[in-house]
This record gives structure tokens, sequence and C-alpha cells, in this order.
């Protein structure tokens, strides 16, 4: 299938606005589907430390709920930008945390403190580097930096390009 890099960030408004509004459409029309192979790359935002605990969170849930914790983080930017800079910041990551399946803030705390996590967050950061994301959400799709709109239907339109090539590896006569 046709493989689509996703880096965003948790605390990106535009990144919570394409995961709401476009994400949605594009896993049920062409990831579930197989048509397209998507994998999500973490790209830390400011404010950075709630950007890396929010990843941190998502990597300390069990693998196959990696990206169900990273829409829900997205669901509740907005909520958790306000109840952070209300003082709030304790209680806003352990109702985050239990969606990850941490229930105790000493379980949450010791996930925020998981190097192994951390590390993977950087290799993200160094990949998109090199890949040519300079903001987000950003996409590489097999293999290329797409600079095309990311709403669904500009973004549609080039998966379904890409999605009926006939691809063969041998050659055409």
């Amino acid at each position: 299938p046709v493989t689509i890099i996703i880096y965003a960030s948790v605390t990106c408004p535009h990144c919570a606005s394409w995961f709401s509004a476009v994400w949605p459409n594009i896993k049920k029309e062409y990831v579930q589907t197989g048509k397209v192979r998507a994998i999500f790359r973490e790209f830390p935002t400011k404010p950075v430390n709630l950007s890396m605990a929010g990843f941190q969170l998502a990597h300390c849930a069990a693998p196959e709920n990696y990206m169900s914790v990273i829409e829900h983080i997205m669901s509740e930017q907005e909520n958790t930008f306000k109840t952070v800079a209300a003082g709030k910041g304790l209680q806003t990551y352990l109702a985050l945390a239990r969606s990850a399946g941490i229930d105790n803030e000493a379980d949450m705390n010791a996930c925020f403190q998981n190097q192994q996590g951390v590390e993977h967050i950087r290799s993200s950061s160094i990949l998109a580097q090199a890949g040519g994301i300079a903001s987000v959400p950003g996409f590489i799709i097999n293999g290329t930096l797409y600079r095309g709109n990311s709403n669904y239907l500009p973004l549609s339109r080039h998966l379904e390009g890409l999605t009926n090539q006939d691809f063969t590896t041998l050659p055409k006569p």
C-alpha cells in the first residue's frame, strides 16, 4: 500500500484540528481499507514539556492503544491548555494518563521519566528534519514530502491517485 508518515504534535492546534476534521475520514477510507499504511511520528512543539508529556503517555500505553491515546490527547488539547493554565496540570494529566491505562500519579511520573520513550521522540524529530518537515501537521507520502493542502479533499485526491497507479516490478512491454 501507499505509505503516509504523519508528523504532528499533541500541542499543535493545527494538528488537533486536522486530527478531528481530516484524520477520521483518511483512517476510514484509506487506512482501515488497507489502501494506505499510516505511520505516526512525534514532532514536539511548544510548550515542549506538555508535548513531551503527552507523547510519553502514549508510549506508556499498550502498543495497540498508542494511536487511540494520541487521538484522545489531540481531542482534549484545548481543555488541557485551559486547565494547565488554571493550575490544574496534575489533575489534567492524570485524566489523560487514564486513557493510556495509567491509574496513579507515581506510575504517571515513572512514565514521564521513561528514557526509551524520550529517545524515540528524539529519533522522530531527527527523521522529521531529514525529511524536510518544518511545520506540523506534515506528511511524507511514499518517501516524498507532501507539499499540498492537508484538508481532506486535496489529500484524499493525492492518495487516491497513488493507490490507483498500476504498480509492477516487471517492465512494461
